[in-house]
């Protein structure tokens, strides 16, 4: 049986933490046998993410919202191929590289809503090949590049919410072949810019450029 220290300002059941909101959290390097990771509105001490985030080997679930993070760097979740959700909502990323989910195969859920993440470039999600449901709303995107969803064959649930596209076609769908419902409320989709050349279930017409009440949507998950 493995163990690990608590942090300080966290509750540890079994191989779950979650942490305190509002206090400054101070993570060891011996959290290997941690499954879960709550830090949602916390403020943390990492001052090498990559390297933080590489000593938890058997990480299931992590949630990284409202933190501060300004940057995921290339290759930082490289030594967490078991990582099935990752929450980096409501933080200040504002880039995203070909190489920043590299080993995350098993991946099912990720949400980077709330960002300022301008450009969606081709095969920025290409290593998800298990994604399951992606909210990339209220970003302040502007484009989606047409190879953007490169490789997300699982992809049921995508989230565009809340962005306002001046480039923008259809084909960006033609990888989701699993894909049945798109959200886009709010999204300012103009007619011009979408080319629909696949066959895609869509919750609702993406001509649509009226300004809809936004509904927040929830998923719930058992590890």
């Amino acid at each position: 049986c493995m163990s690990f220290d608590c942090p300080v300002y966290c509750t540890c059941i079994g191989y779950s933490v979650v942490c305190n909101p509002g206090y400054l959290i101070t993570f060891s390097q011996h959290m290997a046998p941690v499954r879960s990771i709550t830090l949602a509105n916390c403020s943390f001490y990492l001052p090498d993410l990559k390297y933080s985030v590489s000593s938890l080997s058997f990480i299931l679930s992590l949630n990284l919202q409202n933190v501060s993070l300004n940057s995921l760097p290339d290759y930082v979740f490289v030594n967490n191929q078991f990582l099935l959700i990752l929450n980096v909502r409501h933080n200040s990323l504002s880039h995203l590289s070909v190489h920043t989910f590299f080993n995350l195969s098993r991946l099912n859920y990720l949400d980077l809503g709330q960002n300022y993440i301008k450009a969606l470039n081709d095969y920025s999600f290409c290593y998800l090949i298990s994604l399951g449901y992606l909210y990339i709303d209220n970003l302040h995107l502007t484009e989606i590049e047409s190879n953007a969803f490169y490789n997300l064959v699982k992809l049921q649930y995508l989230n565009i919410e809340n962005n306002y596209f001046t480039k923008f076609s259809g084909i960006v769908f033609q990888n989701l072949v699993s894909i049945t419902t798109v959200e886009y409320e709010h999204c300012c989709v103009y007619k011009r810019y979408i080319k629909i050349k696949c066959a895609v279930k869509i919750k609702r017409s993406l001509y649509s450029c009226k300004p809809i009440a936004y509904k927040e949507q929830s998923l719930h998950f058992l590890l």
